[in-house]
């Protein structure tokens, strides 16, 4: 289980698998993006479902909304941010 300020070992190259943990970069009209840790439920040309940690259940996403989905291939055992 991925615990909020672990530090992440991101993989920008390999695409993310169904079942995985990822990043998602929301695209924003805005200088600010935000971003979520999930697990990746579906996925298919127009949306995107994504299971936060803290969900109830999964939420539906426009494939458009979401800028990057990247990978979560590790952590940093031990590493915490505060």
């Amino acid at each position: 289980r991925i615990r909020a300020g672990e530090a992440l070992l991101v993989d920008r190259l390999r695409p993310p698998s169904i079942g995985a943990d990822v990043v998602a970069v929301f695209a924003s009209p805005d200088e600010e993006s935000r971003i979520a840790v999930a697990e990746l439920v579906t996925r298919d040309g127009a949306h995107v479902t994504l299971r936060e940690a803290r969900a109830a259940r999964p939420v539906q996403v426009p494939r458009a909304a979401i800028a990057e989905l990247y990978l979560i291939s590790g952590r940093f055992d031990g590493y915490v941010i505060d």
